[in-house]
């Protein structure tokens, strides 16, 4: 199972513990965890137990980026399988709910935490304005800017639409 690893770490170390909290009392002998590195930095693998004990032992020394991917796997040796047409579609069919049943219930994929909201602290001497603040004043105001358009067009005899473009 390939997941994502947190966008919202800081140092590689947080990333691994992500997984491995996930994964936490699970002694599990052929389970392996591999971190997949940006640019050119080499995959890293480990056994689960390893990243257990140690989160670091993923982590190659002297790098600063944090890791794409995480993957988790299971390793079997089937060859004896390949004998029968049945046996290995059988094997199969049997190991992958297992898989499931041990590893793939309990982890969950990445996700962001919501955006939290910022508090402003407001003086009580400012006044926030809204649609509802003093409609008479606001009403007044375009029924005197309507008067002085009709004097203006009357005094002048001219009638322009720029007095009543709004």
């Amino acid at each position: 199972m390939k997941l994502d690893a947190p966008k919202d770490k800081a140092r590689a170390s947080a990333v691994i513990n992500w997984l491995a909290k996930q994964l936490k009392n699970k002694e599990i002998n052929n389970i392996g965890v591999r971190a997949y590195w940006p640019k050119r930095i080499q995959m890293t693998s480990a056994s689960l137990s390893e990243v257990l004990a140690n989160p670091a032992s993923l982590i190659q020394t002297d790098t600063k980026e944090l890791p794409t991917h995480l993957e988790i796997i299971r390793v079997i040796d089937l060859s004896t399988k390949f004998k029968g047409p049945r046996s290995f579609v059988e094997e199969c069919t049997r190991q992958f709910p297992e898989f499931y049943e041990d590893i793939g219930q309990h982890l969950s994929k990445w996700t962001a935490k919501a955006p939290q909201v910022k508090k402003e602290e407001h003086s009580e001497d400012t006044e926030i304005p809204n649609i509802f603040s003093n409609p008479e004043t606001t009403m007044n105001n375009e029924l005197t800017t309507e008067r002085n358009a009709a004097v203006d067009s009357e005094t002048t005899g001219a009638f322009s639409f720029e007095n009543y473009s709004k």
